[in-house]
């Protein structure tokens, strides 16, 4: 049986890339995504996602053991698979081509003061899947590099909650641009039946016009 180490790795948002089947010339494409592990059952690894907002939740399965200290069930994680004619977002059997683990966390509660205090981040992309944030920021790669997600403790049973990221703030000039993954965990704050949506506060430097990102339970979950 097949075994894939999983490691916490610094890659690239990647959704649909071409790729070339050596054997025969034909090509197939080679899906990625940020799917939650499920563990490993019947002889085979299973995982979860939802493509947007409140999509139907896709079960991939694979025959391919994970080994390393992040495989564990619940754990969030980037795969790359291939899946024959099947379209993407079905679920099914998957061939597993590679896994690196994404950066984690939930979102905390805070006073407005302390919530609201952010440094600047170059966000490439950021999604709402179900209870889940996920974004991918381009950062100086510094050791035990945090990303935070903080909503003010105020709003937090309003419709619409304020919520705001930040990472840490020790940028190296001299250490290399690197791309990272990651999934904020909102089910604390998303589930409560009061709440309509939220609204993320980000210091974005890459694109200085979009700083306040909203996201609500009305949001159509077509992928367009």
């Amino acid at each position: 049986m097949k075994q894939l180490k999983l490691t916490l790795l610094l890659i690239a948002l990647l959704t649909i890339l071409p790729s070339c089947n050596d054997s025969d010339g034909n090509s197939e494409k080679i899906y990625g995504t940020i799917v939650t592990y499920k563990g490993f059952h019947n002889n085979h690894s299973y995982f979860e996602f939802q493509q947007l907002n409140d999509s139907p939740v896709v079960t991939l399965y694979s025959t391919t053991m994970l080994s390393g200290d992040g495989a564990v069930e619940g754990k969030r994680m980037y795969i790359t698979y291939t899946q024959g004619d099947r379209p993407y977002g079905q679920s099914g059997e998957i061939t597993l081509r590679g896994l690196q683990g994404v950066y984690e966390s939930k979102v905390e509660t805070a006073p407005a003061a302390d919530a609201s205090v952010m440094t600047p981040i170059n966000l490439q992309a950021m999604v709402r899947t179900g209870t889940w944030i996920n974004f991918q920021a381009n950062e100086y790669a510094i050791q035990n590099r945090a990303f935070t997600l903080k909503a003010d403790q105020a709003t937090v049973d309003t419709a619409m909650p304020v919520l705001y990221m930040s990472t840490t703030a020790q940028d190296d000039p001299s250490a290399y641009m690197a791309t990272y993954l990651g999934s904020f965990d909102i089910s604390s704050i998303w589930n409560n039946p009061t709440v309509e949506g939220v609204e993320i506060h980000v210091e974005n430097s890459f694109n200085p016009n979009n700083k306040v990102i909203t996201f609500k339970k009305t949001d159509s979950s077509v992928i367009k």
